[in-house]
């Protein structure tokens, strides 16, 4: 099975960004490049005023199912540091 990667930077501290993930995968694991915490949510707004999780510096996000099959679900991202890249597999 062959992966997808996709680097998503968060240029700005604080900011919401929204990635688009392919429809149907099976596998998800996500980590940021550099050292720093990173807040995720599956719901827009959650990550920069709310509900979000923290993966926090050196750890690696793995999700083995799909979350809404048939669709394209959203990761929603944020970090406290500016410039941050968070590097997502999906399978």
């Amino acid at each position: 099975m062959t992966g997808r990667i996709i680097n998503q930077t968060l240029a700005l501290a604080n900011t919401e960004y929204p990635v688009t993930l392919p429809s149907n995968f099976r596998l998800l694991a996500f980590q940021c490049r550099t050292a720093v915490d990173i807040r995720f949510a599956w719901t827009p707004g959650q990550v920069v005023a709310g509900n979000y999780f923290t993966l926090k510096s050196g750890s690696t996000y793995w999700m083995d199912q799909m979350l809404h099959p048939g669709e394209s679900p959203i990761l929603f991202l944020a970090t406290g540091n500016a410039g941050a890249i968070v590097e997502i597999e999906v399978w």
